[in-house]
């Protein structure tokens, strides 16, 4: 929870940064713009990776291996890692910062058009 935390420190210190570089100016509406972005990413990157960890692209991952392979890959007859162990990248902090900055964006915008 403590990594959770710490990320999420960063993250809106990128969004504030970001506002300064981008527009020379922090203001609400730029502060819902960056983060709408931000969080899209960090979402879209850990509901992609949990996708593939959970083994759905396995089989066409597997397909593709098989149709480009070497003959001299045929003749070694190795065993093909599914690309779900592959992946070893964590998606729960990635997902928990995306959802919290998500949320605070919310916040943000309902505070916009009070």
């Amino acid at each position: 929870m403590k990594r959770i935390f710490i990320w999420m420190a960063v993250v809106l210190i990128l969004v504030f940064l970001f506002s300064l570089i981008f527009f020379r100016e922090i203001s609400l509406l730029h502060f819902i713009d960056i983060s709408f972005y931000i969080s899209g990413g960090l979402l879209t990157l850990s509901l992609l990776t949990m996708v593939i960890q959970k083994g759905f692209f396995d089989a066409i991952f597997f397909s593709f291996r098989t149709v480009f392979e070497s003959s001299r890959d045929r003749q070694l007859k190795e065993e093909k890692t599914p690309l779900s162990e592959l992946i070893s990248f964590r998606y729960n902090s990635c997902l928990m910062v995306g959802l919290f900055l998500l949320l605070i964006m919310l916040a943000a915008l309902f505070f916009y058009y009070l």
